[in-house]
C-alpha cells in the first residue's frame, strides 16, 4: 500500500507531468514526420518502381509489335503502320505521350508531332540510358519533365533502352498519368496521419484524466489523512487537558467558596475585603478558563434539536456588537430563509463569539472592518473536494471576513491546534478556534480558514441543512 500511495505521489509531482507532457508531444512530432520522411518516399519509391516495370513490359511489348528491320533504329525506321500500332497501343495503355529515340538521342517518332526531330543531349541519356539503364523520374504538376516540359498533372516519365546482342540500338520515353494513384497514396497517409494525430490526442486527454484522477485521489487522501491526524491530535489533547482540567476544578472550588464566604462575613471597612475580592475575581476567571478547557475535552456530540440558524445568528451578532470597540465596524448580511440546521444555539453562538473576536483582536487597536454573511449553498462533488471534511450537499454558510493583519502559511497550518496563540503570554488561551473546529464538527460541518498577511482573513463554515421532513 506504501509503494502504490509512493508511486502515486511520484505522478503527480511537476517533474513526472513534464516527462509525460514531453514525451505526448514527442509522439504527436515523431509519427507524422516519420510518415513524411520515411514512409511517404518508400510509398513513391514503389510506386515509381512499379511503374518502371511497367514501362520496361510497354516497351518489349512495343518492340515486338513495330518489329525494326534495321539492327539500330533511325529516321524513317518507323513505317506508317508501326506509328499506327503504337497509337493503337498508346490508347489501351492509357499513356500520355511515347516517344522513340536512335542512339544518338533524335526522336524519330512521338505522339506529340513537335517533338520530332529534336536531340535529347542530355547526360542522363549518354550516361545512364545508353549504357542500356533504364531512367525515370517523377514529375509533379506543374513542374518540369527531363525535357524541360511541364505537366498539369503527376506523371512518371521513363527511359527503356532497345538492347540487340547487347548493343544500345535505341530507346522508348513512356508517360504514365500517376494523378489517381498519387492522390490515392496521399489520401492514405492523411487518413494515417488523421488517425495517429487522434490518437496521440486520445493519449494526452486519457493520461490527462488519468492524472486528474490521480491527483484528486492523492488530495481526498491527504485531506482525510490530515482530518484524522488532527482529529487524533485534539482528542489526545483533548484527554490530557479534561484530566488537568478536573484537577484545577477541585483546586479552584475549595479557594472560591473559603474566598467567598470569608468576603461575606469580613465587615465593610476590612482592609483584607480588596485583596480577597481580587483572590475572588482572579479564581473565577480561573475557574472560566478550566470549563473552557473541560468543554473542548468533551468528545460526546452536544445535545441538538432543530435551530433556525438565521435567527441564533442574528441573536449572538447582537450580543457581540454591544462588545465591539468604536474602531472595529461590523456589517452583516443575513438571508432570512437560509434554512434550519441540527444544532445548539450556545455553541452556534460560541462560534460566532470566538471567530469575530479573533477578527477584532487582528486589527491591532486600528481601525477595521468584519463582514459577517450568512447564505444558503448546494455543495457539488468538485467543490467539495476543496473543503477538508465537506460532502456535497445543502449547507448553511457563515462566511467571517476582516481587515486585520492577516497570516503566514506557517501559522495557518496549526491555527487549529489546542494552546496555540499569537497573542502575548496573558492574552490568548490557544483554544478558541479549536473549540471552534470541534463544535463545527460535531455538528457534521466543515470549516475552512484563508489569509494574506497584511490584506485580511476570510472564515467559511458550513453547516449542514436539514429538509423540512428530516426527523430529530
Amino acid at each position: 500500500m506504501i509503494s502504490f500511495r509512493g508511486t502515486l505521489n511520484n505522478m503527480v509531482q511537476p517533474g513526472f507531468i513534464r516527462s509525460v507532457l514531453l514525451l505526448v508531444v514527442a509522439v504527436a512530432i515523431i509519427f507524422p514526420t516519420y510518415e513524411i520522411f520515411s514512409v511517404y518516399p518508400r510509398f513513391t519509391k514503389f510506386l515509381v518502381a512499379s511503374v518502371e516495370d511497367e514501362a520496361k513490359r510497354t516497351a518489349a511489348h512495343f518492340s515486338s509489335m513495330i518489329n525494326f528491320e534495321e539492327q539500330e533504329i533511325k529516321a524513317g525506321a518507323l513505317s506508317p503502320s508501326a506509328e499506327a500500332v503504337v497509337a493503337e497501343m498508346v490508347k489501351d495503355f492509357n499513356l500520355v505521350k511515347v516517344k522513340v529515340f536512335t542512339p544518338s538521342g533524335e526522336i524519330i517518332y512521338s505522339t506529340d508531332a513537335k517533338d520530332i526531330g529534336t536531340v535529347n543531349t542530355r547526360d542522363y541519356f549518354a550516361n545512364v540510358v545508353a549504357r542500356g539503364l533504364p531512367y525515370t523520374k517523377v514529375v509533379e504538376q506543374q513542374n518540369d519533365s527531363l525535357e524541360g516540359q511541364a505537366y498539369t498533372s503527376d506523371v512518371v516519365e521513363t527511359y527503356v533502352p532497345i538492347m540487340r546482342d547487347g548493343k544500345f540500338t535505341g530507346a522508348f520515353e513512356i508517360y504514365y498519368d500517376i494523378t489517381e494513384q498519387k492522390k490515392h497514396l496521399d489520401e492514405l497517409l492523411f487518413l494515417s496521419s488523421l488517425g495517429l494525430l487522434a490518437l496521440t490526442l486520445g493519449l494526452v486527454a486519457m493520461m490527462v484524466a488519468v492524472l486528474f484522477k490521480v491527483s484528486q485521489s492523492i488530495l481526498k487522501t491527504r485531506q482525510a489523512e490530515e482530518a484524522l491526524r488532527q482529529s487524533q491530535k485534539m482528542q489526545s489533547l483533548g484527554n490530557l487537558a479534561g484530566g488537568v482540567a478536573h484537577e484545577m476544578n477541585n483546586l479552584f472550588f475549595p479557594i472560591l467558596a473559603l474566598s467567598r464566604m470569608t468576603l461575606e462575613r469580613l465587615p465593610d471597612d476590612s482592609p483584607h475585603r480588596e485583596r480577597l475580592k481580587k483572590i475572588v475575581i482572579a479564581s473565577e476567571r480561573g475557574k472560566a478558563l478550566v470549563d473552557q478547557v473541560m468543554a473542548f475535552s468533551r468528545h460526546e456530540h452536544p445535545q441538538r434539536e432543530r435551530l433556525d440558524i438565521y435567527t441564533a445568528v442574528r441573536e449572538s451578532l447582537g450580543l457581540i456588537c454591544a462588545t465591539l470597540p468604536s474602531t472595529v465596524t461590523l456589517h452583516d448580511q443575513l438571508d432570512e430563509d437560509v434554512g434550519t440546521i441540527l444544532g445548539d444555539a450556545s455553541q452556534i453562538g460560541a462560534v460566532l463569539m470566538n471567530l469575530i473576536s479573533n477578527a477584532q483582536d487582528a486589527m491591532a487597536g486600528r481601525i477595521g472592518k468584519i463582514d459577517v454573511v450568512l447564505s444558503r449553498v448546494e455543495i457539488d462533488a468538485v467543490a467539495a473536494r476543496q473543503v477538508a471534511g465537506l460532502k456535497s450537499g445543502v449547507y448553511a454558510k457563515l462566511f467571517i471576513k476582516d481587515t486585520g493583519v492577516g497570516m503566514d502559511e506557517k501559522i495557518l497550518e496549526r491555527i487549529f491546534d489546542p494552546f496555540f496563540t499569537t497573542k502575548e503570554v496573558g492574552q490568548g488561551t490557544g483554544l478558541g478556534l479549536s473549540t471552534v473546529y470541534s463544535i463545527v464538527t460535531q455538528h457534521e460541518g466543515a470549516i475552512r480558514i484563508s489569509s494574506q498577511l497584511g490584506v485580511g482573513t476570510e472564515v467559511e463554515v458550513f453547516f449542514p441543512l436539514v429538509r423540512k421532513d428530516t426527523a430529530n
